[in-house]
């Protein structure tokens, strides 16, 4: 009886080793194919304003060091209460600008070189707004503008000399 139980042995053992190994080898194969996902990029929250700005034909200035400003509102840009502000990057006529990290809304643009450094828009300041459409004018009000999350707004400003208007 026990060259039978051996021989039942010796088989069970072959079975089990015919059907674990490949097993096995199937599990170790498929964890080494198994690739964690990508995370995904994060979904921007914010957007930026960029542009140039320009001196009208035939006035002569220099734009380094202006200010470029965001208003949230009509009222704000008339009081001087900007939400955010940076300095232009170049010299002379021609100048560009960027705002960055801008939650999405509406908003307005100038850009301002304080000559006399006085706060206000004084004669001979260097004043530009943002106008849809078009360059506007010396007494133009700003026109809004949508800032939408991962969203660049690019403008055009043309700045003039003020005069009192």
């Amino acid at each position: 009886m026990k060259k039978n139980s051996t021989k039942w042995m010796s088989v069970f053992t072959k079975f089990l080793l015919v059907m674990i190994i490949p097993f096995m080898v199937l599990s170790c194969k498929k964890d080494e194919e198994t690739k964690p996902e990508p995370t995904p990029p994060p979904t921007p929250t914010t957007g930026q304003v960029s542009g140039q700005a320009t001196l009208q034909v035939g006035v002569s200035g220099e734009l380094s060091n202006a200010k470029v400003s965001l208003y949230q509102s009509l009222e704000d840009w008339r009081y001087n209460k900007p939400f955010k502000s940076n300095a232009v990057q170049g010299s002379g006529a021609n100048v560009t600008f960027t705002i960055s990290n801008i939650n999405p809304g509406v908003y307005y643009l100038d850009i301002w070189k304080d000559l006399n450094n006085d706060g206000y828009w004084s004669n001979g300041d260097l004043i530009g707004v943002y106008i849809k459409d078009g360059w506007g004018e010396p007494n133009s009000e700003p026109t809004p503008f949508q800032v939408s999350a991962g969203e660049t707004v690019n403008t055009s400003i043309r700045v003039f000399i003020y005069q009192g208007y």
